[in-house]
């Protein structure tokens, strides 16, 4: 059986996923969760599921403390 992958990515509606100094504060604020609780629980339930994720080096930097 041969495994599938998976692209799970965010980006603003006309297709960009950072601004011009790789800034991404259009995403959802982390440091306020109790907001997007459902958002946030539906992503780690998804993560379970998973047993490679490939990060880009930024993000990487970003998630490395979690």
């Amino acid at each position: 059986m041969m495994r599938g992958v998976v692209l799970g990515m965010m980006m603003t509606l006309d297709g960009y996923a950072a601004g011009r100094n790789d800034e991404m504060d259009w995403l959802p604020p982390f440091d306020k969760m109790e907001m997007w609780a459902d958002a946030h629980e539906e992503m780690w339930n998804t993560l379970d599921n998973v047993d490679t994720i490939l990060l880009g080096r930024l993000t990487y930097q970003i998630w490395e403390k979690y």
